[in-house]
């Protein structure tokens, strides 16, 4: 059994114990608090499953932005890019990589057939058409 004053004194310094821990994390995130990106949950009966999104610095105002790395400005690009990557290929496995740029060429080319001017950035009809109804 514990006495009255063991008791009071562990409760004294408990708060004590976590200081030096909140002390470092206000200073992690004195800056940006979102550098780790954004958590979120997905509650379920059972539990619930927590993932993150990690997230650049957010741009300084007057800056010019960051464009050290830019989004493939095609479809077609961007299957050329994800087959360059030896790494994320060897992760995923030829099975996947195989069924994935076989339906994504198809649907590039359904595309650029359709659309006539493949390079437009504009959002055509088509794509309205595709994909709308999955959201």
């Amino acid at each position: 059994m514990f006495s009255r004053r063991q008791i009071l004194t562990a409760a004294a310094t408990t708060p004590m114990i976590g200081a030096p821990a909140i002390v470092k994390a206000q200073s992690w995130f004195a800056g940006y608090p979102f550098a780790l990106g954004v958590t979120s949950g997905d509650p379920a009966p059972d539990g619930f499953v927590i993932w993150t999104r990690l997230a650049p610095e957010p741009q300084t105002p007057g800056e010019p932005p960051n464009t050290d790395r830019r989004v493939p400005p095609t479809l077609e690009a961007a299957l050329a890019a994800f087959e360059a990557d030896d790494e994320l290929c060897a992760a995923l496995g030829p099975w996947l990589v195989e069924t994935f740029t076989k339906l994504k060429r198809a649907e590039w080319e359904r595309y650029a057939k359709t659309v006539g001017d493949a390079t437009t950035t504009e959002v055509t009809p088509w794509e309205l058409d595709y994909y709308l109804p999955f959201y």
